[in-house]
This record gives C-alpha cells, structure tokens and sequence, in this order.
C-alpha cells in the first residue's frame, strides 16, 4: 500500500472513529456522495437484520420506513445547512417490521463528500412513549407545554417558534379535501424534519400550525416549501399566501409558568388572527413587542390584585320568603376616588391564565371579611366566583383546598360560583373539585348560565345546587315570544335535576314577579340592592304588590 493510500485510510479511520465518537450510538453508516452505505459498524444485524457486508451498497431510503420518507430528505437537506443533526426519532426499516431510532448525523470538513449517520434504539422512558401524534390537532394550552419543555431541556440554543396560518378553509381554496389531508400530512412531515428534536411541531386545533426551531429555518424557506409541494399535489394549483409569524422563545428572564402563559397568549392572538398592527410582513417584530407588552400587562396585573383589590357585596334574595339568602362577593379595584369592575383585567387574566391568581386573591380576601365580619353581618353567607379555569387547574385546587380545611368553621358560609367565560373541556375533572367543595358543606352554582362557553353540558356533568340564568335570558321574556316559555323550560330542568335557580339583572317589580310565576326561587339585581363595601346594615324593602305586568313587546 502506497504512503498516499495509507494516509488516506488512517484519515478515514479518524473520521470514523470521530463520527462514532460523538453519539456514542448502537450504529454507524457511512454514506458516500450518492447516498449509499460505504461502511457500516456496530450493531448492525441485530438492528437489520443484515450482515454489515451485505448493507454496503444500499441506498439510506432503502432501510427508511415509507412513513418517514419524506422526513430523511428533509433532513439530509437541514444537515447540508447545519452539518449536524442530533437525536432525532426516525422509523426504520427492522427484522420484525418498522422500528422507531434515534439519527444523529454529521459533515466533516476534511471528507466533505461523505455523511456520518449514527443510529440507536431509544432507551428509558422514550423507548416506552408511543410516537407522537404531531399530525393530530392538539389545543394550544398542549402545544404550548411542549414548547416550553423543549426551550428548557436546552436541546436549542437559539429557539425560535414560527407560526403558520394554513387553516382548512385556506386549503379548501387550493385543493380538494379527499387531497387536502394527505397534503398537511406532508407539511407536517416537512416541518418535523425542522423541528427540535424532530417533534417540535404541533397542528392547532383550527388547523394553524406551529414549528420551534432554530435559526437555520427562516419563515421564508417554509412558506416557498409548502407551496412547491402543493405543486406536487396539484400542478395547477395557485400558491397559498401564508401568513407566518417568527418570534425569539429563549425564555431565560420568565419563570416556568410565565413561559408558558406568554406561549399560549402569543399563540391565541395568532389564531384569532390578532398580529400587531395590520402588515403581516411585519408581523414578526410585532409578536416581539407583543410579547413585551404581555408581560407588562401581567405585572401591571399583578401589582393591581396586590394593592387594589376590594370586594362589594350584592344581596341574592329568597323570593318565597322575602329574605336575603347570601351576598354575592363582587372583585373591585380601587383607584382611590371610585371602584372600577375589573372587567378587563379579568378577560385578560383568562386569556393569559393568570386568572387563578385573582381568584386566590379574592378568596383570601373573602376569608379575612367572613373572620372578621368585616361589613357584613355575623352569619351572613357569601358567594365567591371561580373561572372555569381555576376549577381545572389542580394547583390552585390543591391550595384552595388547604385554605378550607384551615378555616372549616366558615365553610357553612360559603358558596361557589363558577363562571362560564372560560370552557371546560374536561368536565369529568371539574366535577372532582365541586364534589369536594359541596362535601365539604360549600354549595356550588353555574354561573351566567347560557351566556358562555357551555350551558346544558354542564347541568349534564356538573353536580351542583344552584343555576344562576344570565341576565339576558330575563329581558327576553318580556321582548320575545320564546323568552318566558325558555326560562320556565330551564326552570323545570334544573328543578328535576334537583338544583335551584337564581335570576339576574331584577331591576323592577315585574321582573321580580315573573321570576316567581315561572318557577325561579331567587333572585339578584338592583331591584333588591346595589353591590356595596359594606352590608351589614342592609335591609329589604317590604315585599311590593303585584302589579299588572309588562307583556311581551317582540315577536
């Protein structure tokens, strides 16, 4: 052997040996400029079923599952960019059938001309997960979990998230549906092959999309990408205008939870179509300034429920006895001069879900006027709210929970409203705590019923003792034709579901009166008493007369 070939075959050795090094995996390929094994090591046949011998020569596709085709040439492109890919799960080809591995690989500079694969069978609890379902839509809340994790497992340095909107109707545009699918199929295979991790891709429920990646990929190469494929799909189609947002995730300034509020909140403005300002070419430097601008809303949130957080209490009357059954706790913010309904903030603190927050802060405050009976009467019950995503959020359960116990000589006094601005989907875990609270003597009423998210689901699921029916529901019993006939309908429901209801929005005796006729036992509004800091000298007018009532005045 020559001196040249000599050198030549030892640098090979080093590049293998290098290659093999850096995984420290189960398997080496070596793949020439064609993309065919040129050297193989490790444990080849018990990963293929195939002496090493017999693997030279074969093209990489070859021992690719037809699931993951598409994906490996994505991937030998993004190593073309990179030079480098780590961990990323992949389905083989194996002697009992598709098998899912972890590929690494790498470009050396001095062979230029040959890839590096390293491949191992994935160990622990990896090797025990099913393959993730990243073609399946997934809610934002999930997708933003994965996103979080990912950004904290430090696989990425510089974790960028881009956002596509390319939802159904979008689609339908381009392609037929029996099409449509197998297309977003592949986008997804595309968008995996980019991802972190090689499943850092989630499909939100309304069909956008959402890639974390590196600066590798920018939103241009993605939306040239899905339209050259549609191509494929369809040679005539026109090209989709994608609608992309990238943003900077690293995160480091944000706690766990923030990270994941400030994901979900950037995201839902994305769905709902929200960028800054109306140019979608700018739209990245937006979502930028959003993000700032979220945080600042949460701290400006923060130091309002700290500081200014007040409660007033209005009066819910038993209309069959004429008394005053409890008091509805009321959040206020004080700005020194008046109290303001922090409307607002809480659809922000929904939206953002730092709403558990405010409603701890309400309980504590509820807790420390019923200890003190401060303005309000020894005995008196009260009515604090809950959003639905407190319900379902088990560490503000958990610590509700403690508070309880720790103040169990107050619990007959109190009642739970849980409101319906926020949907819960999972209502089976939403029952848990209810049941908890009304075994432990607290009732539980469906707030706004009707108005929200949800409304008979929830009388189906939820065990509860009172139905609260929304004020819009009372006024049109006196405008439409079909507004006494549904409350009386409601009314009947509940009643053989065994709960009672309260009316909202009473403003005068006529309402009072039809509330009654129609088989609703209580009632709230201005009618009986403004919400006020301070009721424990509250009184109730004497009961009025009947009087002729208004009828109806709409069909």
């Amino acid at each position: 052997m020559s001196q040249d070939a000599e050198i030549e075959r030892l640098r090979a050795q080093r590049s293998r040996f290098i290659a093999f090094a850096f995984a420290g995996n189960d398997v080496l390929l070596e793949l020439d400029s064609d993309g065919c094994v040129s050297y193989c090591a490790g444990t080849v046949e018990a990963m293929f079923g195939r002496a090493p011998k017999d693997l030279k020569g074969t093209p990489v596709h070859d021992l690719v599952s037809d699931r993951d085709m598409l994906m490996l040439d994505e991937l030998m492109v993004r190593l073309r960019r990179t030079a480098r890919l780590d961990r990323i799960p992949l389905h083989f080809q194996g002697p009992e059938g598709d098998q899912r591995l972890s590929l690494s690989a790498i470009l050396l500079p001095e062979t230029p001309d040959v890839t590096y694969l390293t491949l191992t069978h994935l160990r622990g609890p990896a090797a025990l997960a099913p393959a993730p379902l990243v073609k399946t839509p997934v809610a934002v809340d999930s997708f933003a979990a994965k996103v979080k994790d990912k950004i904290r497992s430090g696989e990425v340095d510089d974790p960028q998230l881009t956002l596509l909107d390319l939802t159904p109707d979008k689609l339908a545009e381009a392609l037929p549906a029996e099409r449509a699918e197998q297309f977003m199929d592949s986008v997804m295979d595309y968008l995996r092959a980019w991802s972190v991790g090689g499943d850092g891709v989630g499909r939100l429920d309304n069909g956008s999309l959402g890639v974390l990646h590196d600066g590798s990929l920018n939103q241009d190469d993605i939306s040239k990408k899905v339209n050259d494929m549609l191509t494929v799909f369809d040679p005539g189609a026109k090209p989709i205008d994608i609608k992309a947002a990238t943003v900077e995730v690293d995160g480091r300034d944000l706690s766990d939870e923030d990270l994941s509020k400030a994901l979900v909140y950037t995201m839902n403005n994305f769905v709902r179509g929200e960028a800054i300002g109306t140019d979608f070419g700018s739209i990245t430097a937006g979502y930028k300034a959003a993000m700032e601008e979220t945080l600042g809303k949460v701290a400006t949130f923060r130091r309002a429920v700290g500081q200014n957080l007040t409660l007033v209490f209005q009066p819910i009357v038993d209309l069959s006895t004429w008394q005053v059954h409890h008091y509805e706790a009321l959040a206020r913010l004080d700005s020194g001069d008046r109290l303001i309904a922090p409307a607002r903030l809480i659809g922000f603190a929904e939206e953002f879900g730092v709403v558990e927050e405010m409603d701890m802060a309400v309980m504590k405050k509820a807790l420390g006027i019923l200890t003190d009976n401060r303005g309000i009467r020894s005995g008196a019950k009260i009515a604090i709210n809950l959003s639905g995503r407190s319900v379902v959020n088990d560490r503000f359960c958990a610590e509700l929970l403690l508070l309880l116990q720790k103040s169990e000589h107050l619990l007959p006094r109190m009642l739970f409203e849980v409101t319906e601005s926020h949907e819960m989907t999972d209502l089976a875990r939403a029952n848990q705590i209810l049941r908890r609270l009304r075994h432990m003597g607290c009732a539980v009423c469906i707030d706004d019923f009707g108005a929200g998210a949800a409304a008979f689901p929830y009388l189906k699921a939820l065990e509860v003792d009172y139905v609260k029916i929304d004020g819009s529901y009372i006024r049109d019993a006196f405008h439409t034709r079909h507004g006494r006939p549904f409350l009386r309908a409601i009314a009947g429901l509940a009643r053989d579901l065994g709960m009672q209801c309260i009316g909202e929005m009473v403003e005068d005796s006529d309402t009072m009166w039809l509330l009654r006729e129609l088989g609703i036992g209580y009632g709230q509004g201005w009618f009986f008493g403004k919400p006020a800091a301070d009721v424990s000298r509250f009184t109730l007018t004497g009961q009025p007369g009947r009087s002729s009532q208004r009828v109806v005045t709409a069909s």
